[in-house]
């Protein structure tokens, strides 16, 4: 049996509504909770508590579960480009990102 590394669930649904400044969370203890849940929600990823030092410093797996595929093109590309983007002001990144919307 595997040790419970966390008291409140080890899977996190993570998603956005309609502020893009606030993310939220709901904790799970099994994958088909989180699937029964996620169903209405559209932008979604989900993590599974990996392990926690003293409930202050945390590890997360991404699953393979949601918009997870968005989130990891997404984060590839950031850290591909990472000295370009962050070489630009917040005007042009905003010009740049709204080209995409």
């Amino acid at each position: 049996m595997e040790e419970k590394i966390f008291e409140k669930g080890t899977i996190k649904v993570v998603w956005v509504e309609d502020d893009p400044k606030r993310i939220y969370s709901k904790m799970f203890e099994s994958v088909k909770d989180v699937e029964k849940f996620a169903k209405e929600k559209q932008d979604y990823i989900v993590f599974k508590l990996i392990r926690q030092k003293n409930l202050e410093e945390f590890e997360w797996e991404i699953m393979p579960l949601g918009r997870y595929q968005l989130y990891e093109t997404l984060l590839k590309n950031y850290n591909k480009h990472r000295t370009k983007i962050l070489a630009l002001s917040g005007s042009k990144i905003g010009l740049l990102i709204s080209k995409f919307i």
